[in-house]
């Protein structure tokens, strides 16, 4: 995991210069870019902190174990939505369903449309 390397001696002064070598076994490898729950060793941390003078910050049991419920956040998200569906439809007065467009849009995907002409500004372009 960790080991120490000679690396210089000086024999005017006698000052010994090591490295530090972290093995590729101390290193973590994420299974996906937004992985978070990692446990980096003690060993490389106190190295790390040592060398860089810094100091990582100790986390609880229950933050490593943080996970996400995507169902209470498409609930948020929806409700969000659904609370001010009626005051974008004031403020976007569009009808989505263009004459060109065969199907008939669902309620949903009328207001997605509206939605996405407001982040877009309609009205200032």
């Amino acid at each position: 995991m960790l080991y120490l390397k000679l690396h210089k001696y000086y024999d005017f002064t006698g000052v010994l210069e090591l490295k530090i070598c972290i093995s590729s076994e101390s290193l973590v490898k994420l299974s996906h870019p937004s992985d978070f729950k990692v446990r980096v060793p003690v060993e490389v941390k106190n190295v790390l902190n040592f060398c860089f003078d810094t100091e990582t910050p100790a986390y609880e049991e229950e933050e490593k174990t943080l996970s996400h419920d995507i169902d209470k956040l498409y609930d948020a998200v929806k409700e969000f939505h659904d609370a001010t569906e009626d005051e974008r439809e004031e403020r976007v007065q569009i009808n989505p369903q263009h004459r060109s467009l065969i199907p008939k849009l669902r309620r949903y995907q009328a207001h997605a449309v509206r939605w996405m002409l407001e982040q877009e500004r309609y009205k200032q372009n």
